[in-house]
């Protein structure tokens, strides 16, 4: 069994030891495989497996949107298009009634 420091562990993660050490204490990266004295050592096959179970680079910015376009009330053909007129869309009539076409 191949085990990794936590730098090693972080390299082979592309993310900084600090960052690696958090997600470890938070139980988001797995916890070590042993320690020798006090030094904790991460067996490389759970990384492996850990990062090909990761969520990628932005997720969580994309978790957010996809929950706020969740909660979202859809909107209207009528606010879309200013009613039956065509008045507040876009290609209505401008200012003085006349068509933009």
């Amino acid at each position: 069994m191949e085990l990794l420091t936590r730098a090693e562990a972080a390299e082979r993660s592309g993310i900084n030891p600090d960052t690696f050490s958090s997600y470890v204490a938070r139980g988001q990266a797995p916890e070590p495989a042993q320690r020798v004295g006090r030094t904790p050592l991460w067996a490389a096959a759970d990384i492996d497996t850990w990062l090909a179970r990761r969520p990628g680079q932005g997720s969580r910015t994309s978790e957010r949107a996809r929950r706020r376009a969740a909660t979202r009330r859809p909107v209207s053909q009528e606010m879309c298009h200013g009613g039956t007129s065509g008045e507040g869309h876009i290609n209505g009539p401008n200012r003085e009634g006349r068509s933009h076409e």
